[in-house]
């Protein structure tokens, strides 16, 4: 999670567009690893610019296995179901979501 400054997101060698390729404060990524405990990664976050000159970018890690045993297994299936759908809707915008899940994606979208 950032906590100050900003991030940069990198997904496939190119900063994701638009307000999808910034995060601030209060931002939150690699969900994947924790609720999923996937090794690959998705995209990649390099640190973009702080809050103040001369002040760092804060971010915290919250430890995947920890979180994964706290959690009743059964919201931690509901989180990886809803991270699967929103998943599907970033690679739709990204292009590698087939045309033919588009109706899908507009549907979850009216969620």
């Amino acid at each position: 999670m950032v906590t100050d400054g900003e991030v940069c997101v990198i997904k496939d060698g190119k900063k994701l567009p638009g307000k999808y390729g910034i995060m601030g404060k209060g931002a939150s990524f690699g969900e994947r690893s924790v609720l999923f405990n996937e090794k690959t990664r998705s995209a990649t976050i390099i640190a973009f610019k702080a809050s103040a000159k001369n002040k760092p970018i804060v971010l915290y890690r919250l430890n995947g296995k920890a979180f994964r045993d706290k959690i009743d297994p059964r919201e931690l299936v509901k989180l990886q179901i809803r991270i699967k759908d929103i998943v599907k809707v970033f690679d739709t915008f990204s292009g590698k979501f087939s045309q033919a899940n588009m109706k899908e994606c507009a549907q979850f979208l009216k969620c």
